[in-house]
């Protein structure tokens, strides 16, 4: 049954309005980097990243459920990507070190989280000078019908964007490809205080 979740997550990512090559594309991500990947799922992004990155950066997978960690450990190992590292949520802070990351990629998990200001403000901290945040989340103010929207699934870039300036962000890039999706990339305001 598990198996067939993370299949299903990664069948969504790597899909034809998941355009999962345009997202990697428009992330410009470099072989060394250092990336979270919040809300791994069934680890599509972050196998893609680790093999970007190569045997001289970290991708770490994150996740709340610790059988879908077990999913994407599996298939990291299997494929040989010892730089894919399974972090569950509450491990986060002994598992990632300050000042570390180029990108924190949080893909569908946005629309989860209680508190995303007081969130991000939190992460600031693992981001290198110059680091990202990148956010994909369903459209809450899309015009046609969405499942999506109806369960709440959803989350308006209005709010995202209101949400990460107030945690010290500035919006750098807004991608618009993504046909249920918005994708907006972040980078720190202001890194004296992280």
């Amino acid at each position: 049954m598990l198996d067939l979740r993370a299949k299903m997550f990664n069948r969504r990512a790597s899909g034809p309005k998941g355009m999962a090559d345009g997202v990697i594309k428009s992330l410009d991500i470099s072989p060394g980097q250092k990336i979270a990947d919040i809300g791994s799922g069934g680890g599509y992004f972050s196998l893609r990243f680790a093999e970007i990155v190569g045997k001289n950066g970290k991708v770490y997978a994150v996740d709340v459920d610790q059988q879908l960690l077990g999913y994407v450990e599996r298939h990291g190992a299997a494929q040989g990507l010892s730089q894919l590292i399974e972090v569950p949520v509450r491990s986060l802070s002994a598992s990632i070190h300050p000042g570390s990351l180029n990108l924190i990629f949080i893909r569908n998990v946005y629309h989860h989280l209680d508190d995303p200001t007081g969130y991000f403000r939190e992460m600031r901290k693992y981001l290198v000078p110059g680091g990202k945040v990148a956010v994909i989340d369903y459209r809450a103010d899309a015009a046609s019908f969405s499942f999506y929207r109806l369960f709440k699934h959803s989350v308006s870039a209005k709010k995202v964007q209101g949400d990460l300036a107030a945690a010290g962000y500035t919006l750098e890039q807004s991608f618009d490809f993504l046909p249920e999706q918005h994708f907006l990339v972040f980078g720190v305001t202001d890194s004296t205080d992280r």
